[in-house]
């Protein structure tokens, strides 16, 4: 019986459904399937061209309106100018307080918390521009995807552009893309600087903050100092 058992064990083995070395060697002898490749996106006939035309002419008016009701620049930009004159007073009184030399380890971690407001109220000033940022980014690909898609249309129809309604449809939805691409372009531009300044405000923050790191371990070296036993002590 237990021969007919250790045989049983080693057909299965033997058959791949085993465990251990036997069922990895028959994994391995066996490669995965390829995944098919993704077949190409045929063109459309030949009735669906002009209104698909027009269709992407009314998404792009859909996109203007969108981007024409998005970020408020200018309260943003607005935020960054405060924000940049309150660091550029905590750079002028934290040198003063530093040349001055007379300061507590609590005017130094009160700095430093103050520091770390800034840049908190820094990140949430640039919070709705990333965010638009991001949105654009999602468009740019989008709109790039249907702007191939056409070029790709347009060369396996090349035959038919030959009807002028044809090769007008393909000239217009080209030229909807483009256009697409450009006002998704000129949006980020403005945002992208206002990226750029708070990043020159978010490094004068990071300065100052090592600054008041400076201060915050030299107050502490002091209060060791002042309450540290003596070095020598009477026999």
């Amino acid at each position: 019986m237990q021969r007919a058992g250790r045989w049983v064990a080693a057909v299965l083995v033997a058959a791949g459904f085993g465990w251990g070395a036997a069922g990895a060697v028959r994994g391995a002898e066996e490669p995965r399937a390829a995944a098919p490749a993704e077949a190409p996106e045929p063109p459309p006939g030949l009735s669906q061209i002009v209104p698909l035309a027009v269709g992407l002419e009314q998404d792009l008016a859909a996109l203007e309106a969108e981007l024409a009701h998005g970020l408020d620049r200018e309260a943003v930009g607005r935020q960054l100018d405060a924000l940049a004159a309150q660091v550029k007073g905590y750079d002028k009184a934290l040198g003063e307080l530093g040349r001055g030399g007379r300061y507590s380890y609590e005017d130094a971690a009160g700095w430093k918390a103050t520091l770390d407001g800034a840049s908190a109220a820094l990140e949430r000033a640039l919070a709705p521009v990333q965010e638009t940022l991001d949105r654009l980014d999602v468009l740019r690909a989008e709109w790039t995807r249907r702007r191939d898609r056409w070029a790709r249309w347009k060369k396996a129809l090349a035959a038919e552009r030959k009807r002028e309604e044809i090769a007008a449809a393909f000239r217009t939805a080209l030229d909807t893309a483009n256009r697409a691409l450009a006002r998704i372009d000129a949006t980020a531009a403005p945002l992208l600087e206002l990226q750029h300044r708070a990043a020159e405000i978010q490094a004068a923050i990071q300065r100052l903050r090592s600054e008041a790191d400076d201060l915050l371990r030299e107050a502490r070296q002091g209060l060791f100092r002042r309450s540290g036993p003596p070095m020598f002590t009477a026999a």
